[in-house]
């Protein structure tokens, strides 16, 4: 996972193998405009970033792939901003 990107939900959990994450409960996650990813949402890859997207996204982060089941997505001036109540990161190395 991306030492740049800001996760903060209620609960996190991790796999023994310390292969994938889930944060659930109030997750919100800031990924800074620094950072480059790639956005997929119901199977399409969005040329920009939605503003709300709903059903399932993918977020590709380099080395990891963040699933989200439904997703606000807010840009501001520094990044942008994912608040969801499930998100997992999974490893892709």
């Amino acid at each position: 996972m991306a030492s740049d990107i800001k996760i903060h939900s209620d609960k996190v959990t991790t796999s023994k193998n310390n292969d994938y994450r889930v944060y659930s409960n109030n997750v919100e996650i800031f990924l800074p405009k620094t950072l480059t990813y790639e956005v997929l949402v119901d199977s399409k890859w969005e040329t920009a970033t939605p503003e709300i997207a709903s059903g399932s996204v993918k977020i590709y982060l380099g080395n990891s792939v963040v699933f989200i089941e439904k997703a606000i997505i807010t840009k501001t001036e520094k990044g942008t901003k994912i608040t969801t109540n499930y998100a997992k990161f999974t490893n892709t190395d």
